[in-house]
């Protein structure tokens, strides 16, 4: 079974004035196995997925927001993740955001677990993000007595525009938000998404 996570946002100051640095000697590089893109270190074992973390950028005239999501899916249960912050945010190479189990806001995050065993409380619990060129790395941190959950993994970037940005013959899929429809540019060629492309996979 196959579930794709729904994008949400978070903020990276590449496109805002501010350069991604590398997460701290102490951030977390969890072991993928050969095939998986990404996984979730809990107290009970890993959870490993196929399919990388996604970061994506929304840069219309009307809709401007960004998106960090992940899925993970194995044996041991399904852990979903989608956060979200304002661009006018600052991100200098690491954030944290709250985690809510209400409807979505800048500055925070949906996690939902399935099937995993003694899944922790996540009333008042943080996340922390790391990005690095083609890499994300984090942890869950939760306020009642649970250890820390680990996760980290290949990143994989897009970059949507309005579609007059792009030239006809490259108008490549569209997204249709409450505002306005935008178009994805595949190679990160236009001046709003040229900031992200050194930050996804080759």
């Amino acid at each position: 079974m196959q579930r794709r996570v729904a994008f949400a946002t978070m903020s990276l100051a590449a496109v805002f004035g501010c350069k991604a640095q590398n997460p701290s000697a102490g951030s977390v590089q969890p072991t993928v196995d050969p095939g998986r893109k990404f996984e979730v270190e809990s107290p009970t074992g890993r959870l490993q997925g196929w399919f990388p973390a996604q970061l994506n950028a929304f840069l219309g005239t009307k809709r401007r927001e960004l998106s960090f999501t992940f899925a993970v899916e194995d044996k041991g249960g399904s852990v979903y993740l989608n956060s979200m912050l304002p661009l006018d945010s600052a991100f200098p190479g690491s954030t944290t955001i709250r985690v809510t189990e209400g409807a979505m806001a800048p500055g925070m995050a949906n996690i939902k677990m399935i099937g995993v065993d003694n899944s922790p409380d996540l009333g008042n619990a943080t996340v922390s993000l790391a990005i690095n060129p083609g890499r994300v790395e984090g942890e869950i941190v939760f306020t009642r007595g649970s250890p820390h959950w680990r996760f980290g993994g290949q990143l994989l970037v897009e970059c949507w525009v309005p579609p007059s940005a792009l030239p006809a013959s490259e108008q490549n899929g569209s997204v249709t938000g409450p505002t306005e429809t935008l178009s994805r540019d595949l190679r990160l060629e236009t001046p709003q998404c040229a900031p992200f492309r050194a930050l996804g996979l080759p």
